[in-house]
Order: structure tokens, then C-alpha cells, then sequence
């Protein structure tokens, strides 16, 4: 059985509600970074203990092109969300990161995170951190 996850950069929620844009702060970041949203009704328990992938399309249109993807399965963050890395698919040159955090065992939410590499870095206006 696969869950369907909101598409990333969506304006439109699966349930058909707006998705607001997400909100930035600090400097310009070095890369465009898109997200994506989604509770699916899967626990997380099931979604480690079975094999599973998260599987990133180019769009809806282009279902058959894969850009990124990625195994369930990670480092566990102090407050127990998964945190599962999604690597470039053949020469996409777009990876990110997943969090999957565990919704009372009964669903999860799954946050992605993509950027795509090679895009030109924002001048560091910063004083970096020792």
C-alpha cells in the first residue's frame, strides 16, 4: 500500500485547502528550499518495522521521472522523529531530508525538505559562528 504525500512546493493540500508559503527567517539561504507536508495514517512504528521508501516525482505530470528518494529508516532526533535522508535519483541533482514524527501511533507526519544542488549560493552577509 503506498501513501500519497502533498506535493512538494504545493499550494494545494491533498484534502483540496490552501497551503500557505513557508515562512523564512534570517538571512538569504544558500539554497531554494521546497517542503512538503503530509499526515499520512500509517504509524511509525509500522513505517520502520516494514521495509518502505519515500519517493520523490517531478511532478504529477511526470510521474514516471523519479528526482529523489530515500529508505524509511535513520537517525532518531531526541524528540523520536526519524530523520531519513533523500539522495539525488540518476542526475536530478536533488537531495533533502524527511521527517517522519510518530502522531500517538496511529499516523505521522511526514515533513520533506528538497534543494536542488548546483543552485548559486546567496553571498554570505553573516559573521560566521566560531
Amino acid at each position: 500500500m503506498a501513501d500519497d504525500l502533498t506535493g512538494i512546493g504545493a499550494t494545494i493540500s491533498l484534502e483540496g485547502t490552501p497551503i500557505p508559503e513557508p515562512a523564512t527567517s534570517g538571512t538569504a539561504p544558500s539554497a531554494n528550499i521546497e517542503v512538503s507536508v503530509s499526515t499520512i495514517q500509517d504509524p511509525l512504528d509500522h513505517l520502520v518495522s516494514d521495509p518502505h521508501a519515500i519517493v520523490i516525482y517531478e511532478s504529477d505530470e511526470a510521474m514516471d521521472h523519479v528526482i529523489a528518494c530515500g529508505n524509511v529508516g535513520g537517525v532518531r532526533s531526541e524528540q523520536g522523529d526519524l530523520v531519513t535522508w533523500l539522495a539525488a535519483h540518476q542526475e536530478s541533482g536533488t537531495n533533502g531530508l524527511a521527517i517522519l514524527h510518530d502522531e500517538g501511533g496511529t499516523a505521522t507526519t511526514v515533513t520533506i525538505y528538497l534543494a536542488e544542488q548546483g543552485e548559486e549560493p546567496a553571498t554570505a552577509a553573516a559573521t560566521p559562528a566560531t
